[in-house]
């Protein structure tokens, strides 16, 4: 069911509030009111309002000061402005439109055509809150296109981790059944000596003792990496909540590892007792691993790369950086890698959207990444760096 739009009507005479919640009311809106600009924005933080219905001539803060207010604050300049004053000169009206305002009525006006501007300007925000509701909804679909993308040109390194502690587990698997049907075969046996039998049976202890161990610790090796995977790959929260950024380099490292073990050595600094940030886990490690599995491309060419990964925390700030030593980005591309679609790589390889996508993501978080050149030895520098605290859930 929808909200009953809600107005904040705001004037320094009571007589023309009075009028203004006289003409709405009976139209179905809560009218809520103010007497001047101070006790407005205080509404407007408080409650909820989707239009502000306001004079222009107030004593202390005017309503220009105010509008200019509304539409610099990130939580209510989406709000539509609609002036109601006296002051009949194109300039004024001018300046309250150049200020953001949605519309400029004079008094006195017409309670038809206040009622039908007001009915508009809610109508235009419906509709443009219904986009942005669209937008952000496609938006959240790319991301995890692209998350299955980036999973997708993982999946043969991936698929190498688990065959790895897959294979000494059926070789474990083997040796115990095979050393089992050994003793189960002498224990059957006639004419063998209780003292042969305990000897077989030592053997098999001191044998096969840690073939159990080493079972478990492959299949949790799994277990890891498929939980790794079934994290990266699934849809995910969309509210923010404290996340420790070493957790999440940790996790795109452990996604990465094929790609980084055979030519990458990883050097990591991270920063022990650092706060969290309030983020959305699963996209910051998403930014991560394109971050991790780009430098592993450029480095692919190497013998042997290097890809360090330095965290710290100064000034209210988590920063990142990543460093390889590739060949580093073309100076006329550092601007260009950001747009979507550019890439330097093969079809099979990337699809242009990851750094694109990973920008959008820090931005959302309040965040900033940028891209450089290292001037101490050739190679790239990418930095992330992110609030400690985000007003911004």
């Amino acid at each position: 069911m929808n909200q009953q739009p809600v107005i904040l009507c705001v004037d320094n005479e009571p007589i023309n509030l009075s009028l203004m919640e006289a003409v709405l009311a009976p139209q179905g809106f809560l009218i809520v009111l103010a007497q001047d600009g101070k006790t407005a924005l205080d509404r407007l933080h408080s409650e909820r309002v989707d239009l502000v219905l306001m004079d222009v001539m107030m004593p202390e803060m005017d309503g220009f000061e105010v509008c200019r207010r509304i539409k610099a604050d990130s939580a209510t300049w989406a709000i539509p402005v609609l002036f109601v004053s006296s002051l009949n000169d194109s300039s004024f009206e001018i300046m309250g439109l150049e200020l953001g305002a949605a519309d400029y009525l004079v008094k006195p006006f017409s309670p038809a055509v206040l009622q039908a501007r007001v009915k508009t300007q809610l109508e235009i925000k419906a509709h443009s809150d219904l986009l942005e509701e669209l937008a952000a909804e496609r938006a959240r679909q790319l991301i995890h296109a692209e998350r299955l993308s980036t999973l997708g040109t993982l999946a043969a390194g991936i698929a190498h981790e688990i065959n790895n502690p897959l294979s000494y587990i059926f070789s474990y698997a083997q040796m115990l059944l095979t050393d089992m049907q050994k003793l189960k075969s002498l224990m059957t046996s006639h004419g063998v000596s209780e003292t042969a039998l305990r000897r077989a049976w030592q053997d098999f202890l001191e044998q096969d003792a840690e073939a159990p161990v080493n079972i478990a610790e492959g299949a949790n090796r799994i277990l890891v990496i498929m939980e790794s995977i079934r994290k990266f790959s699934c849809q995910g929260q969309r509210e923010k909540v404290p996340v420790s950024m070493v957790v999440c380099i940790e996790n795109a490292l452990s996604l990465c590892n094929n790609a980084l073990k055979y030519h990458v050595t990883v050097d990591k600094k991270l920063a022990p007792g650092l706060d969290p940030v309030i983020a959305n886990g699963q996209q910051l490690e998403q930014v991560f691993v394109n971050l991790f599995k780009n430098a592993a491309d450029a480095m692919d060419a190497k013998k042997k790369g290097t890809l360090s990964i330095t965290l710290d925390q100064a000034n209210g700030f988590i920063r990142c950086t990543v460093e390889d030593n590739g060949p580093g980005i073309e100076p006329q591309q550092l601007e260009a890698i950001w747009q979507p679609f550019f890439t330097t790589k093969d079809a099979q390889t990337g699809t242009g959207l990851g750094l694109s996508i990973s920008r959008g993501i820090i931005e959302e978080h309040q965040g900033r990444i940028l891209a450089e050149n290292r001037e101490d030895v050739q190679g790239a520098r990418f930095v992330v760096e992110l609030p400690v605290r985000s007003t911004k859930q």
